[in-house]
């Protein structure tokens, strides 16, 4: 998975972005002056995800796969106290509900117990654990999910 962010995002909305590619093992990709054009270029076989902001706050996630935009989350984000661990191992994912159901399909990660590195996912929030602990929680106000056609 690839990640970026708006062309001039805020040092809130970057520090989201690198708690999530901490979290996922990924890459963290600063946009400058790239297109969505070229960003969906650069590796259409894994999925892209755009960390939007509002109001210099990070705000929205699209999920892209394939060249095709999939999800849209409008969030808020509930911090960390501390800083993540630089490199966390492959989570997993558990979770129930219509969001779930969608983000296993998008990020194709495995669905267990969740003992170390987890993904927790409802139709309210989005929980990023490690080893029992909560490291950052988005909770959810809205998502829309698309059909599919470019």
């Amino acid at each position: 998975m690839l990640i970026t962010s708006s062309r001039s995002p805020s040092q809130s909305t970057r520090s989201v972005c690198k708690w999530l590619a901490s979290f996922f093992g990924c890459s963290y990709l600063n946009r400058g002056k790239r297109s969505l054009g070229e960003l969906l270029e650069m590796d259409s076989s894994n999925p892209l995800l755009l960390v939007g902001e509002y109001h210099g706050n990070p705000s929205s996630l699209l999920f892209y796969r394939e060249g095709i935009k999939k999800l849209s989350i409008w969030m808020t984000v509930t911090s960390p106290l501390e800083k993540l661990p630089r490199r966390l191992p492959k989570p997993s994912m558990t979770g129930t509900g219509n969001l779930a159901t969608i983000l296993s399909s998008i990020l194709l990660l495995p669905s267990n117990d969740c003992n170390s590195s987890c993904l927790k996912v409802s139709d309210e929030s989005i929980e990023f654990c490690n080893e029992g602990r909560l490291l950052f929680r988005f909770n959810i106000k809205s998502f829309k999910v698309y059909d599919g056609k470019k």
